[in-house]
């Protein structure tokens, strides 16, 4: 198992919970709608929001929940949260290409990191996925990058940059891919 798994205590549950629901009121009450057709459906709202708390919290950084149009971390971070466990991490064509996003895997108050890639990096066409409702990139956990490289990123300012770089140049042909 993962050394990236967290277990959140009830009261941590609730208040991500809560945020979620929070969420869903405001977009309700706002007239705005759901992002990629959630509709009616609380639950990305939820599972979002647990997803956000569980990556700050191993990054140890303060999650500001409720911050529309703000990254979901400090540190420009994305998240994306799914409670399937073999789930891919889903970056649409609209989403940024420097971001760098992270896979959350939730199962009942568990949390687990599965990895993550700049946006540019999962915009891969064999990932391309238009049979969905809303088309996207599907990105299997086994080509993510390990969490440890995202700490590397956000702590290391040489190393980070020239990570991005690199996934930029080969996005752009200018280098092979492995």
């Amino acid at each position: 198992m993962s050394r990236y798994v967290c277990t959140f205590e009830k009261k941590e549950l609730t208040v991500a919970a809560m945020t979620g629901l929070l969420r869903r009121v405001e977009a309700l009450t706002s007239g705005q709608a759901a992002f990629y057709g959630a509709g009616d459906n609380w639950s990305p709202d939820i599972d979002g929001s647990i997803s956000e708390m569980a990556v700050a919290r191993f990054l140890n950084r303060y999650w500001a929940p409720g911050r529309l149009g703000m990254c979901d971390v400090p540190g420009g971070i994305e998240v994306r949260g799914t409670r399937h466990q073999n789930g891919a991490l889903i970056i649409h064509g609209s989403d940024e290409d420097t971001s760098p996003y992270v896979l959350v895997i939730l199962n009942q108050m568990r949390a687990r990191l599965a990895g993550w890639l700049f946006g540019v990096e999962a915009k891969r066409s064999p990932w391309w996925q238009s049979n969905q409702r809303h088309p996207a990139f599907f990105a299997p956990q086994q080509d993510l990058r390990p969490v440890d490289d995202l700490i590397r990123f956000l702590d290391d300012p040489k190393w980070g940059p020239a990570q991005l770089e690199a996934a930029m140049a080969i996005a752009q042909g200018k280098q092979d891919t492995k």
